[in-house]
């Protein structure tokens, strides 16, 4: 009696497995190699692994956006962070942070600013490089006045 063939499972290992010819489909599991190429291209196999590689690097591109929108959005917190701390410097309200100069303060605010401006989208309007170019001017001016001259 001669084993009945798993069609289905043929065309799964066709559809899911780029590697897998029809060829070697035809030798795995002993049917003839004319009658599978016919019965695949009646029952539309190729098309089937087109539309299923295509869902997976649709899943794959959709997994990595979110990967790059976790590690953007944890960078954003660091550079938030690091304002926070820079400023607060600034303003002597963070016993934690003890800036040797008024330099050192600046240079942590710029640190955070530029690592929230890289990782925001580009058409976010919330952080603007000439924005915080002009609140360190501002900074640095008012803090002239109260700095001792050792610190600047």
């Amino acid at each position: 009696m001669k084993k009945k063939t798993d069609w289905v499972k043929i065309k799964s290992e066709y559809v899911t497995n780029d590697g897998v010819t029809l060829k070697d489909l035809a030798e795995r599991y002993g049917v003839s190699f004319s009658y599978l190429q016919r019965k695949s291209a009646k029952d539309g196999w190729t098309a089937s692994r087109v539309k299923y590689r295509s869902l997976v690097e649709g899943k794959i591109e959709e997994e990595l956006a979110t990967d790059a929108a976790s590690e953007r959005a944890a960078q954003i917190k660091v550079g938030k962070t690091l304002l926070a701390v820079g400023l607060s410097a600034i303003f002597g309200d963070n016993p934690r942070f003890k800036p040797k100069n008024f330099k050192e303060a600046v240079s942590t605010v710029k640190m955070g600013a530029g690592i929230v401006s890289k990782n925001l989208p580009k058409n976010d309007e919330n952080l603007k490089t000439d924005e915080i170019q002009k609140t360190l001017r501002d900074l640095r001016k008012a803090m002239q006045e109260e700095l001792p001259n050792d610190s600047k």
